[in-house]
């Protein structure tokens, strides 16, 4: 791997000034000493700090200039798609400018110096903000990156991104559903509950296990009249792919022979995305105080 490496970084001397050759031999030699590692650790560090920021600040062209200048090789991989020249990397990097509200921060990289002035670096990356269509993001992964010094300087030659599903869109959507439901409770329409769940919806309480959509309706149909005063916690909320659940804390005033009494307890959740893109309940299975 370290020879591929290499070989793929042995780009020609021609036409480089004096202190490009004079690395080139220093990296052809191959040695790396504890204080050329640690130099490079540092330098390393350093770079990611100030093209984090380059990022933050929209500023597309600091963050090109952070790639190898010329015609030499240049690889970048991430999100399904493959850049193998400075111009495609340059377009792709035109729309940083227009993403607003940017913010992103990283773990202390595992650094690998594989020659004199040559590393390859992998970290832990988060970093959101909101694209031009006034979407917000929340990104996270792991970034790989091989740099090589020319200069005093450190340049990408070759880097990929590994990036978790972002979930923004689906937990906002999971809230709608959310806010859709207290809403029908509130105007006590049962009918309107019912269509947040799936026809299969599973209901445990109190030990018992009910199953469907008509069920569900017509326990709700019947329990509503005498509830009132929901306030709900969501407690934690999880998403993998077209499947969520989330757990919450509950609270709401039940009227028992016209005497109030407060009923409360935890439920976990487990919503399913359904074909149409629509998210509802799936399962839900309560615990009330006391119980």
């Amino acid at each position: 791997m370290r020879n591929a490496l290499l070989l793929l970084l042995g780009v020609t001397a021609c036409g480089r000034s004096a202190a490009s050759t004079v690395d080139d031999k220093k990296r052809e030699a191959g040695t790396v000493t504890a204080d050329e590692r640690r130099r490079m650790e540092d330098s390393v560090h350093a770079w990611l700090t100030r093209v984090f920021h380059d990022w933050e600040r929209g500023d597309s062209a600091a963050l090109m200039a952070t790639y190898l200048p010329g015609a030499g090789p240049l690889v970048s991989a991430g999100d399904g798609e493959l850049y193998t020249s400075r111009d495609s990397v340059a377009a792709f990097l035109t729309g940083v400018s227009q993403t607003t509200g940017k913010h992103a921060s990283f773990e202390k990289p595992l650094v690998d110096v594989l020659a004199p002035g040559v590393a390859a670096a992998t970290y832990k990356i988060q970093f959101g903000g909101v694209n031009p269509n006034k979407e917000k993001f929340e990104r996270r992964g792991v970034y790989s990156v091989v740099v090589v010094e020319r200069e005093g300087h450190l340049h990408i030659v070759q880097e990929h991104q590994s990036l978790a599903p972002d979930t923004t869109a689906a937990l906002a959507a999971i809230n709608n559903v959310g806010a859709a439901f207290q809403a029908a409770y509130q105007r006590d329409d049962a009918a309107a509950i019912a269509v947040l769940h799936t026809d299969d919806i599973l209901f445990v309480n109190g030990g018992t296990v009910e199953e469907g959509r008509a069920k569900l309706e017509a326990g709700w149909k019947a329990e509503l009249p005498s509830l009132s005063d929901l306030k709900i916690t969501v407690l934690d909320r999880v998403v993998s792919g077209d499947l969520a659940a989330e757990t919450i804390r509950f609270t709401q005033q039940s009227r028992n022979r016209g005497k109030a009494e407060t009923d409360s307890g935890y439920a976990v959740s487990v919503l399913r995305r359904g074909p149409d893109g629509q998210w509802r309940y799936h399962v839900h299975a309560l615990s009330r105080a006391g119980e």
